[in-house]
């Protein structure tokens, strides 16, 4: 790996593969200049949480992303745990309009 590649600003545009974050396997990418869209892997991303040392952004713009590859997925399956958010049906109300009453200059 020549020494642009290992500059943290460069390695992203330097290398064509993108790393595991589990396993180390680099992954093709599916667009040549989009390194996180992996073949054969998904994108994670989190701007932290409270507790973490690490990493407890309070800006949205502030977050990690890393790949882990399909085949770790599968291989530590019985470790992923899913949210599951049931989303309520809104509940529309309707109720009689009243005119805003005209403001009068006090002229």
């Amino acid at each position: 790996m020549s020494e642009s590649a290992r500059d943290p600003e460069n390695y992203v545009a330097a290398n064509a593969l993108v790393p595991c974050f589990v396993c180390g396997k680099e992954l093709e990418r599916v667009v040549a200049d989009n390194p996180m869209q992996p073949y054969g892997g998904v994108i994670c991303s989190t701007h932290g949480n409270f507790g973490s040392k690490l990493m407890d952004s309070m800006f949205p713009e502030d977050d990690v992303r890393f790949i882990v590859c399909d085949d770790c997925m599968i291989e530590r399956q019985d470790r992923i745990r899913t949210i599951v958010v049931e989303r309520v049906k809104p509940t529309v109300s309707y109720k009689p309009w009243k005119r805003v009453p005209e403001v009068v200059d006090a002229d």
